[in-house]
């Protein structure tokens, strides 16, 4: 997002004082839970302790996630009583609008490949995270995905998507959260529907 206001601003610098840039920060799993808790209770509706904890998982606290994934998953249930199906698919709704409105489409269709998709799963595989270790990741490559794995890491880098961990040898991180969330999310989407086929 700084990125946009930046490039706005080289294009027009009096927007630089209409726009106040606020640091907002991420909401605690018990905020978050409570949140969900909230607004189902609302509406109505009811969700199961395990499917809530998917829903808190999935959010990493920040607010407009929480939002939007409550508003696909309401949109996807079927009845009052919120189920996993519904969260899975509000889950996939959420990432697409993710991906639409806050992502670069660079990213994306960097990650559109079958093997920088799996390097991907097997990075998310618990969940959003803010770095990780390039050792720690080949571990659980294959083959065939350790010898994409250097070209995948300069890519993202390339991209924006990730930079170096200076605070640990081999580390990487993701330079905004939006990343670690929309790539758990996509993540998470594309293991559900190979596991539908």
């Amino acid at each position: 997002m700084e990125e946009r206001r930046q490039t706005l601003i080289q294009h027009q610098e009096s927007l630089a004082r209409v726009f106040s840039v606020l640091n907002i920060e991420p909401w605690s799993r018990e905020e978050t839970a409570e949140f969900y808790q909230t607004t189902f209770a609302s509406a109505g509706t009811r969700i199961a302790t395990t499917d809530l904890e998917f829903l808190v998982n999935y959010t990493g606290g920040l607010p407009i996630f929480v939002h939007g994934l409550v508003d696909s998953v309401w949109r996807m249930a079927k009845t009052l009583e919120i189920d996993k199906d519904a969260v899975i698919r509000g889950v996939a709704d959420a990432t697409e609008i993710v991906e639409q409105k806050f992502l670069d489409q660079q990213v994306f269709n960097a990650i559109r490949s079958e093997k920088y998709r799996s390097i991907l799963k097997k990075v998310m595989s618990g969940g959003p995270i803010d770095r990780f270790r390039r050792s720690e990741v080949t571990k659980y490559l294959t083959k065939e995905e350790i010898k994409v794995f250097d070209n995948f890491l300069q890519r993202m880098k390339k991209l924006g998507a990730l930079t170096q961990d200076p605070t640990v040898r081999g580390g990487y991180q993701f330079p905004n959260r939006l990343y670690s969330l929309y790539f758990s999310f996509y993540s998470h989407k594309t293991s559900s529907q190979s596991h539908d086929n």
